[in-house]
């Protein structure tokens, strides 16, 4: 097993990472070694990913990804192959991306857009839209675009965006990952009734698994986001700025998809539940956090 190469951006300028990421890409050990140029059309992934049959060599296509979407698209691929090198994955983890690339690529120049750099929210809901028109199913349809949102993370990931956003579009299968607190129906924002029975469950909870699950969930309801994120929260999460528009503070918060650290507001009218719950998680977790820093300090 090869060791795992991930690209870390070092700069706060997007197209300096981007710059960055593409040589990053052809630096990478693998690319001096392997059965094609780089800025040839088609490469031959021979010993780095597996054929989808049996005597057909595993080659990606380039073809209508030029300019700075081409550059990107090379770079992505072998990034990718780095991701886990030393256990070649089928080729289709590669040139399923280079086709919905060829679609974004396409939207973007439709929108005026010719760097990866300046993709914009718009950029990602065309391209959705259009590969909606052309699947031929929901399943089809639900596919394609989590191969879309690959591209988008790996972007997000890698801080290449100029002026970064959420995109998190709706995959509506039964195989699309649920990761949301009303991740059932995408979107659907929690009816009174569920927001009443998370109130009554956090408000009746008593044993500490029951402090710690009603108070994981009523964050969600306080700020929206990821319980996985929620998990992640540092200690000190709470800052109490005065945004205005209804908002009074909020929770010190990294996206779990790689975006900038930032702040989720709380709406003032929730801050209280968000302050009972925030001390119910660090009363419970406490035992757990003391072990932690005795380990790292060496006492036991």
């Amino acid at each position: 097993m090869g060791k795992v190469l991930v690209f870390t951006p070092k700069s706060t300028d997007a197209k300096q990472n981007f710059s960055d990421y593409i040589e990053a890409a052809k630096s990478l050990p693998f690319i001096r070694t392997a059965q094609f140029s780089w800025d040839e059309a088609k490469w031959d992934l021979a010993g780095l990913a597996k054929p989808e049959r049996p005597n057909i060599p595993p080659r990606l296509n380039f073809k209508g990804l030029e300019g700075l979407f081409g550059e990107f698209s090379r770079a992505f691929t072998a990034h990718r192959i780095a991701e886990t090198f030393g256990a070649p994955k089928q080729i289709g983890r590669y040139n399923k991306p280079i086709a919905r690339l060829r679609d974004l690529a396409k939207c973007a120049a439709e929108l005026g857009i010719f760097h990866p750099s300046d993709l914009s929210l718009e950029a990602f809901d065309k391209t959705a839209i259009e590969i909606a028109a052309k699947s031929k199913s929901d399943y089809s349809n639900a596919q394609m675009t989590t191969v879309l949102l690959w591209v988008y993370q790996a972007l997000d990931a890698a801080a290449l965006f100029h002026v970064p956003f959420d995109w998190d579009p709706p995959i509506t299968t039964t195989k699309a990952q649920r990761r949301r607190i009303n991740a059932d129906k995408p979107g659907r924002p929690l009816t009174s009734r569920e927001i009443e029975i998370v109130a009554i469950a956090f408000r009746n909870s008593q044993t500490q698994a029951e402090r710690l699950i009603t108070s994981i969930l009523a964050l969600t309801c306080c700020a929206p986001m990821r319980i996985n994120e929620v998990l992640n929260l540092p200690v000190d999460c709470e800052v109490l700025p005065d945004p205005g528009e209804g908002f009074r503070g909020g929770l010190r918060w990294r996206p779990s998809k790689g975006g900038r650290p930032q702040v989720k507001f709380v709406p003032e009218a929730m801050m209280p539940v968000a302050q009972e719950a925030l001390q119910r998680i660090k009363d419970v977790t406490k035992p757990a956090r003391n072990a932690i820093h005795k380990h790292i300090e060496g006492s036991i």
